[in-house]
């Protein structure tokens, strides 16, 4: 037997469907606000993965031409040091070979061309120390003129590592066929020169980047 439909029945049922039904519109209401967010998520990731990748190919690109560039003009530097030392090396061994100008009379010329204060000053020094003097002097010249006489502060850098690894070598006896070199040597090995101070000054010169025009030794 059915149980008659009262009217508070009625009002009970009517609001209990009433409350289903809101609930299952909020339900859906939820769904569709996690799986909007859960979209909108995802692609902020593939958004963000794609821009980082983006990112990272053009960071590879740019090291690749930076390593273009460098390899390039390491490779200028290292064929233009080869031409100056080479012509260098090539004055050394014709003044000692043929006895026309050897390592000292080539440091003397230099000095009395780029540093004519010390050329006059050196003439005070007793005769058998003035190989050594100029010797030294053409030294400070060389280091001095390096910067303004490369085209890249690659080369520069390059040249001055080739002094250091000259004066590295002095203690064992195998100076570089350059003529300052020889007559650095020479000067090294009579007046007992530290390595040392030579160091110090071609890491001096080293941090003088901008060009030298004017002689300040």
């Amino acid at each position: 037997m059915r149980t008659p439909i009262t009217p508070k029945l009625f009002r009970v049922r009517k609001s209990m469907a009433r409350i289903k039904y809101v609930v299952n519109e909020r339900r859906l209401a939820y769904e569709g606000a996690v799986k909007i967010f859960k979209d909108n998520w995802e692609a902020g990731l593939a958004e963000k993965r794609k821009k980082k990748e983006a990112d990272r190919q053009l960071l590879a690109d740019k090291a690749g031409e930076e390593a273009k560039v460098k390899a390039k003009a390491e490779a200028e530097a290292r064929r233009e040091a080869g031409t100056e030392e080479g012509k260098a090396a090539s004055l050394a061994a014709r003044g000692v070979a043929g006895g026309t100008q050897g390592p000292n009379a080539y440091c003397k010329n230099l000095v009395l061309k780029r540093d004519y204060q010390a050329f006059l000053t050196s003439q005070t020094f007793p005769e058998e120390h003035r190989g050594a003097v100029f010797a030294l002097r053409a030294f400070y010249v060389e280091l001095a003129t390096i910067q303004e006489s490369v085209s890249s502060s690659v080369i520069g850098k390059m040249r001055m590592q080739f002094w250091r690894d000259a004066v590295k070598g002095f203690p064992d006896g195998r100076p570089p066929q350059h003529p300052i070199a020889l007559a650095l040597y020479e000067a090294y090995q009579k007046a007992k020169l530290p390595t040392y101070h030579l160091k110090r000054i071609i890491d001096a010169r080293s941090y003088m980047h901008p060009p030298i025009s004017r002689l300040i030794l």
